[in-house]
């Protein structure tokens, strides 16, 4: 919204309203966009209460606020005394700096506010010294929130009416980086304070050594320069104004005011400038993204009695550090001794270069560029038995400004005496611009790296070799080198100047050649002051890249290393990175909270951006398709070795490479049994048990490599019997035998979490807007493929049906619970948290990753009849205005950069066994569409924590029942299944054990003892069956599902039947549910009797109740439901109750024909009843439902119905009955007589006549807008109460209210700029001549197309001529096309910012 409002005044004298205009002092507010969280960085409503201080103080002052980017129209500065830029980073002004240059110089007054003050090292320097006197520097100045008593300088007009210490609870700033009194004379501070630990509440981000160094001492939190009027304007920076409540101490505000007045050159009152006193009503106004029921409360008290956070231990910190850094580079040298060892070298290869393939380098830095945060490096190299070494510094391919410094480079003997290289050391020196300079850099300054200066040091320019003499005895080499100062920065700006040092042997220089690939980007990560989440916890970084590269997923080990698999070669970028990509090994081997060690644990060039990585000890899984590999760690070492580890494929035929919608994440549940899946890919797969899986699909898009044909295995039957669709759950033994598909008909179904109860929860993504988090009924169908795999849901829609529930057909039989529907999205890993670090209301939390809206959601799963209550909440987010970009459902546009909330892309979350949860962060503007923009490749692993945590992973030994008992109540769920691996073989001693942990006062921890019984020979299956009549229904059912997972899988498992019976009338719907799965497979005649008693107590209200039934009874439906009949006595079928006309639409048995049509044609009974009667014959695949259907569509009572299901049936699944005859003589399809209708959507005429800026400087009224709304009738559901239009275009209400209004509007002026996903649109042309422009609803013959107005036409293939092809451009008509004047969108937004 970038536009301004004028703060008009309220209250004035008369004498002011007749002053000469030119008398008034104009004040210009720039306030930044919103990035905080409610209360934080509120700088529209900061500004807007402090300049409508100034319009009503009496004064001679003129105050105007423009918010949200730079002002449109630059005429806005003319005549400006004073420009105050509250803002984040330094305003983000970008070339505009010249602008205000100017304007400062012509004397303007200029003002930074809080993280105003913090703009980019070149842009301090050049800009804000000269303007303001001072900048914030990271890694110098730091930004603890602490409490300040605030003094102002006394006998300055901005200390008037200021007698006593102001003090405030604030991110105040310190240590800022001012220039000396030779740079500038007239620069001073005007209000300070002094920090103590006993006042710091907390440290956060830019924490460092400097501002520890100046605890106790008076640090400036208000500065100005002051030069002569004629030297150009003045400026100040200030940096409180964090929390926005402080601007209602009477004190503070009193501050700041008088400090504008003065920056005008404005006359400050003897008792400063008057202002009201700020009312919690007028806190609350304006605030960019107001909570409900969370209103910004008035400071209190409290905020100034706060306990101080403890000060980090830095200097361990950073000793830590370093010792890590020379025990990575002790071992890397260490690898590459014993590899040369290997080779046997003879003398004169020791002489020269190393043999072969092997590097001569001692040691290799990062890339270090200019942009980088940090431009030193500190070294040390392993130079024993070495009479030369070569110091060499590579350009990286850009010889521009690459001045290299080696600081203070030094020898070290075995004694540890330090011998520093001088002039006599130096054999040679070669490089490619000027020539070796001692202690100066190579521009004959000062040596100086991230503004220091050295005095002692060696100054190049790369491409450079330097050949040193070593000093006899000595044993190692050290040295911090880094890119000078004088080439990074050039008149003060950033250059593009990047280059990387190594240490080598004497001879040929080589560099490893299969070194880490690292990014030619500089890492970036969300910053931690973004996030919002529970106040009892708190959010660390632990490891950021280059430890980590795009993260697809990751896992965490028994000892608490992270484990990560990357997509560096992902999509579009594959080759990226030519070794391929990697899993990556990452360590905390300090206890400090923070990675300090990595390393590649695997890397092939068949890796590409693999979805899966699951470790168990020293046995690790990654999900590659087409295969699922294991690899095996045989020595332990974390470095896989094909001369010495293992590395297997346990299974194959999984489509496709390099594709989201592929083989994802492997997880183990408690029954001790491996779980994945696969996404709509489909796959073909053979277990090793012998078993053949063929999962179909019409679906094969979205680029990546395809290994198997499932399109033409669409409909086969599996060996198991079954018909599957792709999109799918495996449960297996761990070694790859006895698959079962527990759930299928998914989208693309990132990863699911078992609870220790057993239950199976997952998310998945939306062909928007339909994303979802369901509970996974066990064998069931999400619905969005038709039952026979052949079409997609869009194909089967009914007219008028609801996108989610069409979307995972909730309302056909055949398909379980969809569970809870958020809309768009696109969600990735999950995890279920159970116990450890976090307080108890989050035991049994089901957390799922959503970084198409920056989020990770928090469900506390509550039983609901057969299946789960699913509220939705937040565990963490770095968006929590909802303002999202760069995602499908928002249009496939880009995210900004800037916009550092919407970065935050989380791709996995897993529980460590230290109990805190960590999530790696994707960093990425774009996420969805099978695309990535951000060149950086940044990854992060962000962990959540109770504020003070100390990680800790217990120690345990597995092979005592003590130990196995300790992993099995471990955090980690993967760290349980080593548990419970060892108390299996432990054996029956571990009986009493087990039998005390059913005692645990954490029921998920007591159920995990639970599964182990069964396999305890006789007296441990005792205890198991004894369970079964626990007054605890997740006893009961958690007992239940023990015994099932001991018995063979499929019709050899009858021994279940006893406990079947037993449970069969359980009072409780879940426990019912389980039965009724369990006897899938069995013989009817040993189960019908069961399901007999089942079926009665069924609530037909509940979805996942009647579907259990269903597929309980699978392929023996007929028996089933007779048996059913038989005991319910149903008597006739329009006497039917509802509850068994239900498990009849359930059962579709073809015995029930006959009494479905009776049914149908009753005329006693209700119009819906004969409907839904008519609606079961639809789902019943038999010749007698298809003749039955032809009848009803004789017969004016059903006919209107009986046509739709013949219509659709007949070009599905009913295809196969060739009733194409009968449909042209009923007249209900003739493909002779169709007449396709041309159908076009005119392209746009040239640019848009407006833009969205225009939109947005104009104020919305939301009753036009409804009014207006109207219009879009033609391909959108619109209207209050009650919808109306056709479900054409995508659904739109309730999607404004997450949009700025920026993307609302774009999507009404251009809404070619960004197409929904699913919404491309397609073109039909005729052979007959003319198009037909709209979505395909079904390829088949004959097309089946939806247009403009929701006109659906069935071409027969004969008449297009070839395929259809792609629109390029949007189906929906343009804001000029449409004639929408500004005015008219502008309104449209209003309105749709609020329709929900």
């Amino acid at each position: 919204m970038n536009y301004f409002t004028r703060i008009t005044c309220l209250a004035v004298t008369a004498l002011l309203c007749v002053a000469p205009a030119h008398a008034k002092k104009k004040i210009l507010f720039l306030a930044g966009p919103p990035s905080h969280a409610n209360g934080e960085h509120e700088f529209r409503a900061g500004c807007m209460l402090l300049a409508d201080a100034l319009n009503q103080s009496g004064l001679e002052v003129d105050a105007k606020v423009h918010w949200y980017g730079w002002p449109k129209d630059e005429s806005i500065f003319e005549g400006v005394d004073a420009c105050i830029i509250y803002a984040d980073a330094g305003g983000r002004l970008g070339n505009k700096v010249e602008f205000l240059d100017q304007k400062v110089k012509a004397g303007m007054g200029i003002m930074f506010m809080h993280y105003g003050v913090h703009p980019s090292k070149e842009v301090g320097e050049k800009y804000f010294k000269p303007w303001i006197g001072g900048y914030m520097e990271t890694g110098w100045s730091v930004n603890p929130h602490w409490i300040a008593d605030m003094t102002a300088r006394k006998g300055h007009p901005v200390a008037h009416g200021l007698e006593k210490p102001i003090t405030a609870y604030d991110e105040f700033y310190y240590n800022m980086r001012f220039p000396t009194k030779d740079e500038c004379d007239c620069c001073h501070s005007l209000a300070t304070a002094i920090p103590t630990p006993e006042k710091t509440i907390r440290y956060i981000n830019l924490w460092n050594e400097h501002g520890e160094k100046c605890f106790g001492t008076d640090q400036a939190l208000m500065w100005c320069r002051d030069p002569k009027a004629e030297d150009g304007g003045r400026g100040i920076g200030f940096v409180g104004g964090h929390y926005h409540r402080n601007w209602a101490i009477d004190d503070f505000r009193k501050l700041v005011l008088n400090s504008i007045v003065w920056l005008a050159r404005g006359d400050v009152p003897q008792g400063g400038v008057p202002s009201k006193t700020i009312t919690q009503e007028m806190l609350n106004a304006n605030l960019d993204r107001p909570v409900a029921g969370k209103p910004v409360l008035l400071p209190t008290p409290d905020l100034l009695t706060q306990a101080p956070m403890k000060q980090p231990d830095l200097k361990a910190r950073a000793a830590a550090k370093l010792k890590a850094q020379q025990e990575r580079e002790r071992k890397a040298q260490e690898k590459a001794q014993e590899k040369a060892q290997k080779k046997s070298p003879t003398e004169a290869d020791k002489k020269v270069a190393p043999a072969g393939n092997e590097s001569s380098s001692l040691f290799q830095s990062p890339k270090i560029r200019a942009s980088s945060q940090q431009r030193s490096h500190q070294l040390s190299a392993n130079i024993k038995g070495l009479s030369q070494i070569q110091l060499h510094v590579s350009d990286l391919g850009n010889k521009n400004y690459d001045w290299a410094n080696w600081i203070n480079p030094t020898f070290i003997d075995a004694n540890g005496k330090l011998t520093p290289v001088e002039k006599k050391h130096i054999a040679s020196a070669k490089q490619a611009w000027g020539s070796l300079i001692y202690n100066l850099n190579a521009g004959s300054k000062a040596l100086t790296v991230d503004g220091k200066k050295y005095d002692t040091g060696l100054g190049t320019h790369a491409i450079s070799t330097i050949v040193v003499n070593v000093p006899s005895g000595s044993v190692s080499f050290t040295a911090l080198v880094g890119l000078d100062d004088g080439g990074a920065i050039s008149n003060g700006k950033t250059t593009k100047a990047s280059v990387r040092f190594s240490v080598h042997r004497p001879g040929p220089i080589t560099h490893p050649t299969e070194s880490e690939w690292e990014s030619d980007h500089e890492p970036e990560y969300v910053d931690l002051d973004q996030f919002a989440l529970p106040d009892d916890l708190e959010v660390t970084i632990w490891a950021t890249s280059p430890h980590l590269y795009n993260p697809t997923n990751m896992d965490i080990d028994h000892k608490g290393r992270i484990w990560v698999a990357e997509g560096v070669n992902y999509r579009r970028h594959n080759g990226r990175r030519p070794g391929g990509d990697r899993i990556a090994v990452l360590e905390d081997t300090n206890g400090d909270g923070r990675c300090d060690k990595s390393h590649t644990f695997v890397q092939e060039k068949g890796l590409i951006a693999p979805l899966g990585v699951a470790v168990f000890d020293n046995v690790i899984y990654v999900s590659q398709p087409p295969e699922l590999l294991v690899y095996t760690d045989v020595n332990r070492d974390l470095k896989f070795d094909p001369a010495i580890d293992k590395r297997e494929v346990l299974l194959t035929g999984f489509n496709a490479r390099n594709h989201d919608h592929s083989l994802h994440s492997l997880t183990a549940g408690p029954d001790g049994k491996f779980y994945f899946n696969n996404g709509n890919c489909g796959a073909i797969f053979k277990d090793r048990s012998g078993k053949n899986f063929y999962m179909g699909g019409p679906y094969k898009g979205g680029g990546g490599e395809w290994f198997v044909d499932h399109l033409a295995a669409s409909g086969k039957r599996s060996d198991d019997g079954h018909i599957w669709s792709s999109g799918f759950t495996v449960r297996m033994n761990p070694d790859g035998t006895d698959c079962e598909i527990v759930g299928q008909g998914y989208r693309n179904s990132y990863e699911q979490s078992l609870d220790s109860f057993g239950n199976a929860f997952q998310n998945d993504n939306d062909d928007p807007p339909a994303c979802r988090v369901s509970y996974i009924l066990e064998y069931g169908s999400a619905g969005y493929f038709t039952r026979d795999a052949k079409q997609i849901y869009r194909s089967v829609k009914r007219p008028g049906q609801d996108h989610g529930r069409a979307h995972w057909r909730q309302d056909d039989p055949g398909t379980m619970d969809v569970g809870h529907i958020y809309g768009g999205g696109s969600p990735t890993g999950v995890t279920i948290y159970e116990n450890g670090a976090l307080p108890e209301r989050y035991h049994g939390a089901f957390f799922s990753a959503e970084p198409g809206k920056n989020t990770i959601f928090h469900y506390q799963p509550t039983p609901q009849g057969a299946t789960f209550k699913l509220e939705q909440g937040n565990l963490i987010t770095s968006n929590p205005d909802k303002k999202y970009a760069g995602s499908d459902f928002v249009g496939r546009g880009k995210g900004d950069h800037d916009q550092n909330k919407i970065l935050f892309r989380p791709s996995d979350i897993t529980i460590g066994p230290d109990g805190a949860i960590y999530i790696c962060d994707w960093y990425d503007p774009r996420v969805g569409g099978h695309g990535d923009s951000d060149q950086s490749c940044s990854g992060t692993i962000y962990r959540i924590a109770p504020k003070g945590f100390t990680s800790k992973s217990p120690d345990f030994d597995l092979g005592t029942v003590e130990g196995a008992i300790t992993a099995l109540k471990s955090p980690a769920i993967n760290t349980r299944h080593l548990g419970l691996s060892a108390l299996k073989k432990h054996g029956e001693k571990t009986l009493p054990a087990l039998i005390e942990l059913l005692k645990h006062d954490n029921k998920h921890v007591a159920a995990r003892a639970i599964w182990l019984l069964p396999h305890l020979g006789e007296k441990g299956k005792a205890e198991c069956v004894n369970l079964l009549k626990s007054d605890q229904a997740h006893v009961r059912l958690t007992a239940y599902r023990a015994l099932r997972r001991t018995n063979p899988i499929g019709s050899q498992g009858t021994a279940i039947l006893p406990y079947a019976k037993q449970l069969a009338s359980d009072p409780d719907s879940g426990v019912r549910r389980d039965v009724a799965l369990s006897l899938r497979d069995l013989p009817a005649a040993q189960t019908k009797a069961i399901f007999a008693i089942l079926a009665p107590q069924v609530d037909h209200t509940d979805k996942n109740a009647i579907e259990a039934i269903g597929l309980g009874a699978a392929n023996q439906e007929n028996e089933i439901w007779l048996a059913i009949k038989e005991s319910m006595q149903p008597g006739e079928p329009h006497q039917w109750s509802e509850q068994f006309a239900k498990l009849t639409w359930r059962l579709w048995p073809s015995v029930a024909v006959t009494d479905l049509k009776a049914r149908a044609l009753h005329p006693s009974l209700t119009p819906e009843a004969r409907k839904f009667a008519v609606e079961s014959l639809a789902f019943i695949n038999h010749k007698t439902s298809v003749d039955a259907m032809l009848e009803l569509a004789d017969n004016e009572l059903t006919k209107a119905d009986a046509a739709y299901w013949l219509l659709r049936n007949g070009l599905g699944e009913w295809k196969g009955y060739n009733i194409a005859g009968e449909l042209k003589t009923r007249g209900i399809y003739d493909p002779t007589k169709i007449k396709p209708v041309a159908v076009t959507v005119p392209a746009p005429n040239g640019k848009p006549s407006y833009s969205v800026a225009d939109v947005m400087a104009l104020k919305g009224d939301i009753n036009r807008g409804k009014a207006t709304m109207t219009r879009c009738i033609m391909c959108h559901q619109v209207g209050e109460p009650a919808l109306a239009g056709p479900s054409y275009g995508p659904a739109l209400k309730g999607w404004g209210t997450g949009q700025p209004g920026e993307v609302i509007a774009r999507a009404i002026i251009e809404p070619s700029h960004d197409i929904s996903h699913g919404y491309g649109g397609k073109v039909v042309k005729l052979k007959a001549g003319g198009e037909i422009h709209g979505l395909i609803i079904s390829g088949s013959d004959p097309v089946i197309i939806k247009s403009t107005g929701g006109l659906t036409q069935m071409i027969p293939r004969g008449l297009i001529d070839g395929k259809p092809g792609n629109l390029n451009r949007s189906l929906m008509l343009s804001a000029d096309q449409l004639g929408l004047t500004a005015q008219d969108v502008a309104d449209i937004v209003a309105y749709m910012k609020q329709w929900k």
